[in-house]
């Protein structure tokens, strides 16, 4: 972890990062857990708010370390009001969505709650422009560390629940064409939205 965190600040990433995209070997790698004594840090709190910035910059669902080219095991998910509100009622309750504010969790581990399949096209910053339908287990809960330290855990029903999978995905070198039923990958231009 020190390692990776070196070689961070020493790129100078910082000021330039954004996200990466399929074909980037930190996608593909497993994270490595975060020391709980370096939450506190520097450097694990600038990745922190630099996720939070992309986040605020794309309104998307969720962000993991990887997918800023930092190998550990820190993620963010969330579901906005303004998100909720764009993509309108009929969508809202067909994808069981409520707002989830913003939520970090470092060293996530993940249970599953009610493994019923929901099927669900998602797409990812880190796979632009494309999405697939991809299976999910329909309630989950994640626990671990917020950007503080402090205990945490977020039991996530329906669309919650496959961000938190997704992420979870990205920590472990997983992206969701990995999961996807394959003849549903498109480019988003050509999909007929709900």
């Amino acid at each position: 972890m020190w390692r990776l965190l070196r070689e961070f600040r020493r790129s100078q990433l910082l000021d330039k990062v954004s996200v990466v995209q399929a074909g980037h070997v930190v996608l593909r790698q497993a994270a490595a857990p975060v020391d709980p004594r370096a939450i506190a840090s520097e450097e694990i709190q600038a990745i922190v708010g630099k996720m939070h910035k992309i986040l605020d910059d794309t309104e998307h669902h969720g962000l993991s370390a990887p997918q800023i080219g930092v190998a550990l095991q820190i993620m963010i998910v969330q579901i906005t009001a303004r998100q909720l509100k764009d993509l309108g009622k009929r969508t809202v309750s067909a994808l069981q969505m409520t707002e989830l504010r913003r939520r970090v969790f470092i060293n996530p581990k993940l249970s599953i709650i009610d493994s019923s399949v929901v099927i669900e096209r998602e797409g990812c910053l880190s796979v632009f422009g494309h999405s697939a339908c991809v299976p999910r287990a329909r309630e989950v809960c994640v626990s671990g560390l917020d950007e503080n330290g402090e205990q945490v855990q977020l039991r996530a029903r329906g669309w919650a629940a496959r961000i938190v999978q997704h992420e979870i995905d990205h920590l472990q070198g997983l992206l969701f064409v990995d999961k996807m039923k394959s003849r549903t990958f498109a480019n988003d231009h050509w999909i007929d939205r709900r």
